[in-house]
Order: C-alpha cells, then sequence, then structure tokens
C-alpha cells in the first residue's frame, strides 16, 4: 500500500562462474538499488501517499559477456483500497 517500504532482494549466478553486475532501469521515485557485487542486490522503496499505480521493473545481470534481463511489475495500492478494485474501502462499506 501507499506509504509503506517496499524492500526485497535480487540475487543473480552466472554459469562461468563470474560475477555478474545487476542494475534497474527507471527506479520509481524514492527508490533505491544498490548492487553489492557479489550476485545480489537490494531494492528498497519507502513509498508515498500519491505513489499507488504499477510500476514494470526491469533488472539486468550482466558480466559483459553474457547478460539477460526479467521485467516484474510491482503494484502498490491506495491505503484504503484493500482488495484493489480501485474504489475507497469505506464507500463499499456504506
Amino acid at each position: 500500500f501507499e506509504g509503506q517500504r517496499v524492500s526485497f532482494i535480487v540475487e543473480a549466478s552466472d554459469p562461468n562462474n563470474t560475477t555478474p553486475q545487476l542494475t534497474l532501469d527507471q527506479k520509481p521515485l524514492g527508490s533505491t538499488f544498490l548492487d553489492r557485487n557479489n550476485g545480489v542486490a537490494f531494492f528498497d522503496w519507502p513509498t508515498q501517499i500519491g505513489q499507488a499505480g504499477r510500476y514494470p521493473l526491469t533488472f539486468r545481470a550482466s558480466d559483459g559477456a553474457l547478460s539477460v534481463a526479467r521485467t516484474s511489475v510491482l503494484t502498490i495500492r491506495v491505503r484504503n483500497d484493500s482488495d484493489g478494485d480501485g474504489m475507497d474501502d469505506d464507500w463499499e462499506r456504506a
């Protein structure tokens, strides 16, 4: 929900045993992505009110010779819309 923190770990390994560099295309406003240079990175985003929406996040791993990209969609919901239907919960209970 907007106004709450979203944090997770991103991991990648390489078939030729080199350490991949991890990157994130177009970070959401206020988020951080920290590559630990060991195949592990951390995403952290203390979301703010007004940031509800769908955010496609494209993560990339590359060792310079091999690379891969994966996209996931992160959905941040309005604080008062627990079922995600776009209608405020208070209206649904009335």
